[in-house]
């Protein structure tokens, strides 16, 4: 069963963007409805879909030149079935993105319909049930998600967004761009990847102080008001993080790459901001979790913060699990995992935090940073240390990003 003409209008009309006017917000539409013919045509006991993101709450990202309209952003879908499925791909999905040239990627989740009362208090459920736009079936079907505002989430989704906006800025960077000219895709990826982390900083500061919301323009207001006496510590660290923040803010909703004419140093700016943010975020956190009234006097630094964050995590069964199943269907290996009794997420985590460390702004690689990423890295995976050179170092830094990276792939169900 496929969407009705009434459906089909009703999407095509909707707003995705900031945009005010109609042709915009119509060809985002438009293509938003041909992934949910080919999502539909596919799926048989589909219960509802929604659009999640930006561009499920009217906050999508898109490049208007020419008349021509480009999504930055992804297309998130969101299926309720009402049946289990172990998998569920979309054939051809990925030859729609190329055709409308959508920016990153275009993903379809697919949740088993009473499974979504035993959800648990993350910011994806939070959006989902707050944040989405209704494309199909039951619209109130997301009501049973128990999750009633956004000052309930678990602040553990903080230490979550920021690490998983870490790797994405060391996906994209390499040390060479320091004393090079970044290549126009470059430079474009470079913006993308930093303006996400720095919106993460705002939004985890935002969280840890039950202040966090669906909306991108709503987070900017709460976080310009909060800032001066919620967390005047990280202000003081990171001065600029509130004027970074309200021009990722208004990057996110009305992109132009013009806006930044250095994309190497933002992502130093990002980076930073990044770090500083997970020292306050965690000092706050171990107050929290420890019951104390005694607010943290300061900021972790990049020496204590990888010892007191790993000191402080706790081994969860789902994560051991989901890290086993990844490395023995990809390595056909366990790797004498069950000795270690430190979460994986973690362990991956924290060599992400020394790989970030290891790149100084005028391009050196800190060695000693370096054998401490891969150093962690092997409490769970094997890894080969090398004799390294000051010429090779970079192809070494190449190297670790990518193991460290691999590695956190295992830890994603």
């Amino acid at each position: 069963m496929g969407p009705t003409e009434d459906f089909e209008r009703r999407i095509i009309e909707s707003d995705y963007t900031q945009y005010e006017d109609k042709a915009t917000n119509e060809a985002v539409g438009e293509q938003i409805l041909e992934f949910t013919r080919m999502i539909l045509a596919q799926s048989k006991d589909v219960q509802s879909l929604f659009l999640l993101g930006g561009y499920g709450r009217g906050e999508g990202s898109v490049l208007r030149s020419h008349e021509k309209i480009t999504p930055l952003g992804d297309y998130d879908f969101l299926l309720i079935s009402r049946y289990p499925h172990r998998t569920f791909r979309v054939v051809g999905i990925e030859d729609l993105r190329r055709k409308f040239s959508v920016q990153y990627h275009v993903g379809v989740d697919n949740v088993w319909l009473p499974l979504l009362r035993f959800l648990g208090k993350r910011i994806y459920w939070y959006e989902a049930k707050f944040g989405s736009k209704f494309l199909f079936g039951d619209d109130k079907v997301l009501d049973s998600i128990p999750i009633h505002a956004g000052n309930e989430l678990d602040i553990r989704e903080g230490f979550s967004l920021l690490f998983n906006r870490l790797v994405g800025l060391e996906m994209v960077f390499d040390p060479s761009l320091v004393k090079s000219i970044p290549s126009e895709e470059q430079k474009r990826h470079l913006v993308f990847q930093s303006i996400k982390a720095i919106l993460a900083c705002g939004e985890s500061l935002l969280l840890l102080y039950g202040k966090y919301h669906f909306s991108y323009k709503r987070r900017c207001e709460e976080f310009e008001e909060a800032s001066e006496h919620e967390f005047p510590e990280i202000l003081q660290a990171s001065p600029n993080l509130k004027s970074d923040y309200v021009l990722a803010t208004r990057f996110k909703l009305r992109p132009s790459f013009d806006m930044y004419n250095d994309p190497v140093k933002l992502w130093f700016v990002a980076r930073n901001h990044t770090l500083q943010t997970l020292g306050f975020y965690l000092g706050k956190a171990l107050c929290m979790w420890h019951n104390s009234s005694e607010p943290a006097s300061s900021i972790l630094t990049v020496d204590s913060f990888p010892r007191v964050y790993l000191k402080n995590g706790k081994p969860e069964i789902l994560d051991f699990l989901t890290f086993s199943w990844n490395l023995h269907r990809r390595l056909k290996s366990f790797s004498n995992l069950l000795k270690i009794r430190k979460s994986f997420s973690d362990i991956v985590r924290v060599s992400l935090y020394h790989l970030a460390i290891s790149i100084e702004e005028d391009g050196d690689i800190k060695t000693e940073c370096l054998e401490n990423a891969l150093s962690t890295l092997s409490l769970i995976i094997p890894t080969e240390k090398k004799n390294k050179t000051k010429k090779d170092l970079i192809s070494e830094w190449r190297s670790v990003r990518d193991k460290v990276v691999a590695t956190w792939r295992l830890c994603r169900p």
